[in-house]
């Protein structure tokens, strides 16, 4: 799923300045990710607070490759965590997740790192 139109939520950070990010939806909006990174490069999202309708983190790679990513020290609460898998036809490498927690998860499917 994608951002619902009205909600966007912070694009992380990059490598040479780590800012935090916290990012919630309202309840009441259901398919809307936190933060997508796709087609990306050296990617680092790191003590951040992430509570949306869908996906906390969707690692994508549909158009281009996607590689040298860090999650770290990051806090999810309800919702489907960190998914890898959807949109990766090009490829998904070198990805480091430490410190994750998560309060709750949304999903019967079981989905959520």
């Amino acid at each position: 799923a994608y951002t619902v139109a009205g909600y966007k939520c912070p694009s992380g950070s990059t490598p040479d300045k780590v800012t935090p990010a916290t990012c919630f939806t309202p309840e009441t909006v259901k398919d809307t990710d936190g933060f997508d990174p796709g087609q990306s490069t050296n990617v680092v999202l790191a003590y951040s607070y992430i509570n949306t309708g869908d996906d906390h983190v969707a690692v994508k790679a549909s158009t281009g490759p996607t590689r040298n990513l860090l999650f770290a020290h990051n806090h999810f609460y309800y919702g489907h965590g960190l998914s890898i898998g959807s949109e990766t036809n090009t490829g998904v490498s070198n990805m480091l997740v430490t410190d994750l927690t998560m309060d709750g998860n949304d999903s019967s499917a079981g989905n959520g790192l």
